[in-house]
């Protein structure tokens, strides 16, 4: 994948979100580096625990993305998000507050976590450039994973918000084209790279898929 901007990069195609696997010798940047190379175009880093680690992580997955041109996205920390020179910052409905200390700074994307077609026009109101859509389907990746609400419950999200739409939650290479064909602009994945035989040969098969979907939402 050639280098880009990241700036010049819109949130669409294959988006992945990282992962320490230690079962499997598996890190962050170890991932985000299969991921990139596979062809995804965002990654957000998502470590929830705040340990020695934390930070270098998530520096180490932004070196990453600037080699490959990858959107680097933090999770709910717009603090981290900063100090590391992230593209954006993602929150969920519960993490909100982490909003003004991004806007604060004046710079980079937001993207938020919705469920439903109000929680997406909210979200457009607060000044979202993009929507987190899900779960579409049952995930083991949270452990606090709401209902999932299906390609029906994107749908009437595509139908609510223009912005691009990037799905998460049971996504994997057996129903991701549907997915997209439901008004996804990206999906949005964990397990399909970080647990998978192969995380690069995923990522690319993935990839490949978003890159295959004809477009029905706002950017791809």
């Amino acid at each position: 994948m050639a280098a880009v901007t990241p700036t010049s990069v819109a949130v669409s195609g294959l988006y992945f979100v990282t992962a320490d696997v230690p079962e499997l010798g598996r890190t962050h940047e170890g991932l985000a580096a299969h991921a990139a190379a596979g062809g995804a175009r965002v990654v957000q880093f998502r470590h929830k625990f705040l340990d020695a680690r934390r930070f270098e992580a998530a520096r180490a997955v932004r070196t990453v993305c600037a080699a490959f041109g990858a959107l680097f996205i933090v999770n709910d920390d717009a603090s981290l998000a900063v100090a590391v020179g992230a593209d954006g910052l993602h929150v969920g409905q519960s993490d909100l507050s982490a909003l003004s200390e991004w806007r604060a700074h004046g710079r980079g994307l937001l993207g938020v976590s919705v469920a439903t077609a109000e929680e997406a026009r909210a979200a457009v109101a607060l000044g979202a450039d993009y929507l987190g859509v899900g779960p579409i389907f049952a995930t083991g990746s949270k452990d606090d994973a709401a209902p999932s609400i299906g390609l029906t419950g994107l749908r009437r999200i595509r139908e609510a918000a223009g912005l691009p739409l990037a799905a998460i939650g049971g996504i994997a290479e057996h129903n991701a084209a549907e997915v997209l064909a439901a008004g996804a602009d990206a999906i949005c994945v964990i397990s399909a790279i970080a647990h998978a035989h192969d995380p690069h040969a995923a990522a690319r098969r993935l990839a490949h898929i978003a890159a295959s979907a004809p477009s029905t939402g706002g950017s791809r």
